[in-house]
């Protein structure tokens, strides 16, 4: 009865734990996803910027502006 009542006290455990873990797998999917996007806006102005100091464009904020509200990164909400 004892090893019975261990046994069922463990299994909840593993269940516990294995749902722990899909949340936290799922939630790393979500960073990963959230990373890769930002490493594609930063790259983006990577090259925006080189291709700029080749132009040397006078006013470079509506530049800047441009950019930001682009990628979504600014709102007027």
């Amino acid at each position: 009865m004892q090893i019975v009542k261990e046994k069922k006290t463990l299994e909840d455990k593993v269940g516990e734990l294995t749902s722990l873990l899909g949340d936290e797998e799922e939630r790393t999917k979500q960073l990963n996803k959230t990373k890769n996007k930002y490493e594609a806006i930063i790259a983006d102005l990577e090259q925006r910027l080189a291709k700029e100091q080749e132009v040397r464009t006078p006013d470079c904020r509506l530049i800047v502006i441009e950019i930001i509200l682009e990628h979504g990164l600014f709102s007027f909400k």
